[in-house]
């Protein structure tokens, strides 16, 4: 791949094969499936109807494989009892939703502890937090009579014994959809601190905004109407989808969205990092080439093709499989990558292509990665000193609420959602990158929130600083507390000058003070001198 802007070539390793299999493999979930600070996975193959399900994790460097569990869909990757192991949920030999529970000693069994609904398998189980208590909620796309409708399962803690609870789910809310959709999403489309959802259904990308609480525009004069900073993750049972809280965006006739198993591909991401997500969407023309559009998302109000680069997005990407957004060289702006199919000299070769994003807009984002909850550290008698870290791997559906100040000096929110697919395909950010727009200062508060089964779930992180990483440890689990974070600066280059500018301030403020002082004491010194006389 060669970067536009310094055509400079980067060299990756040649692949390595870790596992094979005799079967077509369907589906691979990275994860700290074990809980010990290694990235184990959960590999899904297919054979007979039937997806045999793999726990693959290391033994003296090497991959090995227990007997694999045999599913009846995909597998999606979610601590639904909030125990820190991973758990899967997926179909029974029934074809109706079974969880399996990760017992933690490499192997998993199947509970009949949690009623969920019989889903459409052609759509993955989407986690994100609906209701804004900041634990993720799980929304299944089911089958009504030839409509489809999205159905919210929230969580609820009971009293169990000490600090640990017991965590149930039950249907909050049904969004009745008129007709079948192609794909679902989850993002905080409208700047307004609440996961909104996407579908896309006939060639219409839809997005149907959440209604509830926002952040109060004051955290010094703020009510019971709006999030104050320490409500940031309290449930709003009131929340609701509204008819007409949408907006659509129709693609021009001659293009169509390309299905495939049922499925169109719409990537997100924030391009511009003006805080509105924008859109990455394969589609196809009349003869059927396959290519992508970006759509970009303005204020959360309406969407439009990007026109500036329409045709050089176009040309690029001709005979795209997919397409995703992607910060290629870790500066905090989002490239476009396509998986390209190109069958131009008869033969089938597929090839990955990127554009470059030089945009350099008056804009700032942060990028955040919530991990799983392992030690990282000194862990008390016992344990012994790890080099490098065991950081774990990142937390499937940890929620992030971000407040912060804009140009007019009014709070506003942000969330996003960490992982919130792990199946059919699906390509998401290992961590979440979050276009801030223009802000007048720090990020004010960042809120980290968890599915685990304790008193407390979530923990608030205050003055962050923008274009920077952010790696939040949710460690001990008990001690919410306690829960630590690590700042990473992306753009050095930047931070010298800023530090350079602030200690020339710093040496001009001082030299206007010491001015000041010299001549206060002057005068002083001449009004002491006329009473004397």
């Amino acid at each position: 791949m060669k970067e536009n802007n310094s055509g400079k070539t980067i060299k990756y390793e040649e692949f390595k094969t870790l596992l094979t299999f005799n079967e077509t493999i369907i589906n691979v979930i990275a994860g700290d499936f074990l809980f010990n600070g290694e990235t184990s996975l959960v590999v899904q193959t297919f054979k007979n109807n039937i997806y045999p399900t793999y726990l693959c994790y290391h033994v003296n460097d090497k991959l090995v494989c227990a007997q694999p569990i045999s599913l009846y869909g995909e597998a999606t990757a979610f601590d639904v009892n909030g125990d820190n192991y991973i758990d899967l949920i997926s179909l029974n030999s029934k074809k109706t939703t079974s969880v399996w529970l990760n017992k933690g000693d490499k192997s998993f069994e199947e509970s009949h502890e949690y009623i969920f609904p019989t889903y459409d398998a052609t759509f993955p189980i989407t986690m994100a937090d609906i209701n804004g208590d900041c634990r993720s909620d799980l929304l299944f796309v089911v089958n009504n009579k030839g409509n489809h409708e999205i159905q919210i399962y929230t969580s609820q803690t009971t009293k169990d014994s000490g600090d640990y609870k017991v965590l149930n789910y039950s249907l909050s809310r049904t969004v009745k959809i008129n007709g079948t959709i192609d794909n679902i999403l989850v993002n905080d489309f409208d700047r307004d601190g609440n996961i909104d959802l996407l579908w896309s259904m006939k060639n219409i990308i839809h997005i149907q905004y959440n209604k509830q609480k926002t952040v109060c525009k004051s955290f010094v004069k703020s009510d019971s109407s709006c999030r104050s900073q320490n409500e940031m993750c309290v449930a709003d049972e009131d929340y609701q989808f509204e008819d007409g809280n949408s907006i659509e965006y129709i693609l021009p006739n001659g293009i169509e969205l390309v299905i495939e198993n049922g499925l169109s591909f719409i990537s997100m991401g924030d391009y511009n990092i003006d805080s509105y997500p924008d859109l990455l969407v394969l589609v196809q023309n009349t003869t059927k080439t396959h290519y992508m559009m970006l759509l970009k998302n303005d204020n959360g109000k309406t969407i439009t093709e990007e026109e500036s680069e329409k045709e050089t997005i176009k040309q690029t990407s001709l005979g795209a499989m997919s397409g995703v957004f992607f910060d290629g060289d870790n500066k905090g702006m989002l490239d476009l990558f396509f998986n390209i199919k190109d069958e131009s000299n008869g033969t089938s070769i597929r090839k990955v292509k990127a554009i470059s994003n030089n945009l350099k807009p008056d804009a700032l984002f942060v990028k955040i990665v919530g991990l799983n909850g392992v030690c990282v550290s000194s862990c008390g008698s016992g344990y012994q000193t790890i080099s490098p870290k065991p950081y774990g791997s990142n937390y499937f559906g940890g929620m992030f609420k971000l407040a912060l100040t804009n140009t007019d000096g009014n709070n506003v929110g942000l969330a996003s959602v960490q992982i919130s697919q792990t199946t059919h395909g699906s390509i998401q950010f290992p961590y979440s990158h979050i276009g801030l727009g223009r802000i007048s200062n720090y990020i004010q508060v960042v809120e980290f929130g968890s599915n685990m089964n304790v008193s407390v779930i979530h923990q608030q992180f205050q003055s962050i600083i923008p274009n920077s990483q952010l790696v939040v440890i949710p460690h001990p689990p008990l001690k919410s507390s306690k829960w630590s974070i690590e700042l990473y600066f992306l753009d050095l280059n930047l931070m010298f000058w800023i530090a350079i500018s602030m200690t020339i301030a710093l040496i001009i403020l001082g030299i206007i003070m010491l001015v000041l002082f010299i001549r206060d004491k002057k005068k002083e010194a001449e009004s002491h001198f006329l009473n004397m006389k």
